[in-house]
């Protein structure tokens, strides 16, 4: 969309709604300049075949000449930037996720869990502590697209130490040996009769 913006030189502003196609039709006739004579206003209309979109803006520019007494004008068209989407990256449970693909959802009551992998054969939301149904979720997003817009740092990861054991079982030992000592000595206490 594009909007059609005619100022009169004290500051008065009004504007159009224009669509793409004659927003690029004017422009190519010249027709947003700064300063323009008030004569000159409607002067781009003379000799074109007078369309019911291009008879609005006609009607709009003759309105601001009867409303106004200025000799000059700033006409300008200029583009209105689409209206983003507040979450991009959620989508609605009607749109099912990628499988195997770790999620993060928001629910109707406005909780919201991570760690959640969809699953095709099932039909189901898995998560470590059980299946989600799918009335209870309201939207979804990939963990990945989702952590990268809080534009946290990048989680380490985790790699299995394959010397784990070799360093720990000394210390397993120890703990092992005295467990079994304490045992013992906990025994005898207990086995002695009193004197």
């Amino acid at each position: 969309m594009y909007k059609l913006n005619v100022e009169t030189h004290i500051g008065l502003k009004n504007s159009l709604l224009l669509s793409a196609e004659l927003a690029q039709f004017l422009l190519s006739k010249g027709f947003a300049t700064s300063m323009t004579p008030r004569k000159k206003v409607l002067e781009a209309f003379i000799g074109l075949e007078i369309t019911p979109e291009l008879s609005k803006v006609y009607v709009f520019l003759e309105d601001i000449l009867k409303d106004s007494n200025s000799e000059f004008f700033t006409i300008q068209i200029e583009a209105i930037p689409a209206e983003q989407k507040l979450n991009p990256i959620f989508n609605s449970i009607e749109i099912l996720p990628e499988e195997d693909r770790l999620l993060v959802l928001v629910f109707t009551n406005q909780e919201i869990m991570a760690g959640v992998k969809y699953c095709k054969n099932h039909d189901e939301f898995h998560t470590r502590k059980g299946d989600v149904k799918k009335h209870l979720i309201h939207q979804w997003a990939y963990a990945d697209d989702f952590y990268a817009q809080l534009n946290l740092p990048e989680f380490p990861k985790l790699e299995p130490n394959p010397n784990l054991f070799e360093e720990a079982f000394p210390a397993l030992l120890k703990l092992l040996i005295l467990d079994a000592i304490k045992t013992k000595m906990s025994e005898q206490k207990n086995s002695k009769p009193f004197h």
